[in-house]
């Protein structure tokens, strides 16, 4: 605080209002004295009322300058992202109330990875800005060179369509030519750490496998992260279950068809009449196979794990291009 002599030749009590060292405005009164001294009451009731109108003016500010750096709620997304362990749930709880958010509202949130030139350290915060005045139930933040957006679904009243808020989406992908991954919707906003990883994923897997789009959703890209992480360390033939292995080199040797026919009784749920119609042999026949086939892999068809570990292990030979209809066809990678 400090005093000023006015155009009046009168005393005003003056407080500056920065935003990240930046002067935005100023607040001012006349000076009131006591007894040839500043009245501290009045002075301390002046200080008060600065604190609250500096909060409010920066909170609705339509200056997107201001907005992303300074209010409450983005200090809060950004240490419950950044650094969670300092968090307090019961001044977390109440910063939300005061946005009219709640920790059990609907949530998404997306990583933008942006085409950047010589000035983008200039328009990270304008793009932050532009962002939630597209959508006021929002929150973007920087962070190194990405930007993260946090979207409230909960206040827009959309009864879990979000069809118009990929609409939008859309529109700012291609305005600001950059592109998005998309988490899924989650209803703990503790954990929005976590579901920023499955931005953060879901933006590197669909750029890789899907370069000329814009955005891509986790839900969309699930496979094809579990896909990568599986193949990461092993190679196929380390993975897939030693039944399928045991076929494959079995029937390349004896020209037989077991691997697709133990691949069709598997997908159809071990049920032999669908499975012979569609393998177009008769159901005695595909029963004499299916026996073969247990006797030559000695599995149990019937454990759950058995299965479901067989299943993953053909839809990866199936991601590896693998012919299941010539028994000596390699793998085309």
């Amino acid at each position: 605080m400090y005093t000023y002599h006015g155009s009046l030749d009168r005393e005003l009590l003056c407080f500056n209002i920065f935003s990240s060292g930046r002067y935005i405005a100023r607040l001012m009164t006349p000076s009131l004295y006591y007894e040839n001294d500043l009245d501290e009451g009045y002075v301390q009731l002046f200080h008060h009322f600065y604190e609250y109108l500096k909060t409010v003016y920066l909170r609705y500010t339509d200056d997107p300058l201001i907005k992303t750096n300074t209010d409450k709620l983005h200090l809060l997304i950004d240490d419950m992202i950044f650094n969670p362990q300092s968090i307090d749930p019961m001044d977390a709880n109440l910063i939300l109330q005061n946005y009219g958010w709640k920790m059990t509202n609907r949530y998404t949130v997306l990583k933008f990875s942006f085409f950047k030139n010589s000035k983008w350290d200039e328009l990270t915060e304008y793009i932050c800005g532009k962002l939630e005045e597209t959508w006021n139930n929002s929150c973007a933040i920087v962070k190194d060179d990405d930007i993260i957006w946090v979207f409230n679904h909960s206040i827009t009243k959309d009864k879990g369509d979000n069809s118009k808020f990929f609409h939008v989406l859309a529109y700012i992908v291609r305005d600001f030519v950059c592109k998005a991954g998309v988490s899924d919707e989650f209803r703990d906003l503790t954990k929005v750490s976590s579901y920023l990883i499955q931005a953060d994923m879901a933006l590197q897997t669909g750029q890789k496998n899907n370069p000329n789009k814009w955005y891509f959703k986790f839900s969309d890209y699930a496979l094809d992260y579990m896909y990568d992480r599986i193949m990461n360390d092993l190679s196929y033939d380390q993975i897939i279950h030693k039944a399928i292995r045991t076929l494959i080199e079995y029937d390349k040797k004896n020209s037989t068809e077991y691997l697709p026919t133990l691949r069709c009784y598997i997908y159809n749920n071990c049920n032999s009449t669908h499975t012979a119609d569609e393998l177009y042999i008769h159901r005695t026949t595909l029963i004499r196979r299916i026996d073969r086939i247990l006797e030559l892999c000695n599995i149990d068809l019937s454990d759950n794990d058995t299965h479901m570990y067989l299943i993953i292990s053909f839809w990866i030979l199936e991601k590896m291009n693998f012919n299941f209809n010539i028994s000596t066809n390699p793998i085309e990678e």
